[in-house]
């Protein structure tokens, strides 16, 4: 999702990106590619793409488009259609659209301006073509793409719930949304082990807290991509829903625990996320820190 966002299939600001027109990526059917591959990370409980203008979110959803001239990724251009939207006197538009007569032809919206009110149905024929019309072909061979297993037509029913999974850039985890996403599993209440669980989840969440104020080596993306394999929360939700258990030593101290129970574990098959058994804080930070900060993410670090 990443890589598509900085493709040069799309380009604007970072969070409000609209299609842009790569002839190599139309040659190699790039834009269904895209498509798809958004589809089906969606589907399955992959990120959803966050970065889409509200104009080409509009497109795809079928709505009603009113392009601005914020929504041009021309700056020259951009700059050209300002002087149309700036003229105040007949002399000043005529200037403006004159040297931009090449453009309007091709545009198909060159014609005759008689007054000055004639600029604003120029302005919204000149946005239109350069933002929707003039990418129709890659924008239906993206809509083709999303169409696997039946994203779309979801997207279309239901457009103000996908609104923000497709125009909202993800929101950053903090130590309270990653404490209540996991099921602790205890031993039973009065034992020996349920209270030196009782001692390590007050460090996992004294840890949380260090992560999410900087004061560890670890971020909560890192953790939360240790235990599940996610590096942000998908939209579906996670399942199976995360869960924490413990690697309690086979002695009764956990000075003489084994490496493997020293440090974090996880099975990201089933989201489950083991803590080592320390009984002082410094301890488990320290190894917790060791373990995620040296795994390789899968291969995407």
């Amino acid at each position: 999702m990443e890589e598509i966002e900085k493709s040069a299939m799309f380009a604007g600001p970072d969070g409000r990106k609209n299609l842009a027109l790569d002839s190599v990526a139309v040659r190699e059917d790039r834009y269904y590619l895209v498509g798809k591959a958004i589809a089906v990370s969606m589907v399955h409980g992959g990120p959803s793409p966050g970065f889409f203008s509200s104009i080409l979110f509009e497109c795809i959803s079928n709505g009603q488009v009113s392009p601005t001239i914020e929504d041009v990724n021309d700056f020259d251009l951009q700059v050209k259609i300002k002087k149309i939207s700036n003229a105040a006197s007949m002399e000043e538009l005529c200037e403006a659209t004159e040297c931009m007569s090449e453009y309007l032809a091709n545009a198909g919206c060159l014609r005759a301006v008689k007054c000055l009110k004639d600029k604003d149905l120029l302005l919204q024929d000149i946005l239109l073509f350069q933002v929707v019309n003039r990418l129709h072909g890659p924008l239906e061979r993206l809509k083709e793409g999303l169409r696997t297993l039946g994203l779309l037509a979801a997207v279309v029913k239901h457009k103000e719930a996908f609104r923000p999974l497709f125009c909202s850039p993800h929101q950053p985890l903090t130590a309270d949304t990653l404490d209540r996403l996991f099921d602790i599993r205890y031993s039973i209440a009065g034992s020996n082990k349920r209270a030196e669980e009782n001692t390590t989840v007050a460090f996992w969440r004294d840890y949380l807290l260090d992560a999410e104020e900087g004061n560890s080596n670890c971020s909560l993306e890192k953790i939360l991509k240790f235990a599940t394999g996610c590096g942000v929360l998908p939209a579906i939700g996670l399942k199976p829903q995360p869960s924490i258990e413990f690697l309690h030593p086979v002695d009764s101290s956990p000075w003489y625990a084994t490496p493997r129970e020293k440090f974090p574990t996880a099975n990201t098959c089933i989201n489950c996320l083991r803590l080592p058994v320390h009984k002082s804080y410094d301890m488990f930070k320290s190894n917790m820190d060791f373990a995620i900060c040296n795994t390789q993410g899968f291969g995407q670090e």
